[in-house]
């Protein structure tokens, strides 16, 4: 008896329309996967970042020879 009442939550959560919070506190719940979509954002982001780091890596290199 007591171990039911352990699985359910005591409080029941509220999502709301147009919330980013809640969209992916509900993506969590529901246990899915990474979808395609965030992956191409955090890959864009990796590669933006590195395109910069590199240039000025190599600009300083030139610039101290």
């Amino acid at each position: 008896m007591e171990e039911e009442k352990l699985e359910q939550p005591l409080l029941k959560k509220k999502y709301y329309d147009n919330c980013p919070g809640c969209k992916v506190d509900q993506a969590k719940e529901l246990g899915t996967d990474v979808s395609l979509r965030n992956v191409s954002f955090i890959w864009i982001t990796v590669l933006c970042g590195s395109k910069h780091s590199t240039f000025f890596i190599f600009a300083s290199l030139l610039k101290n020879s």
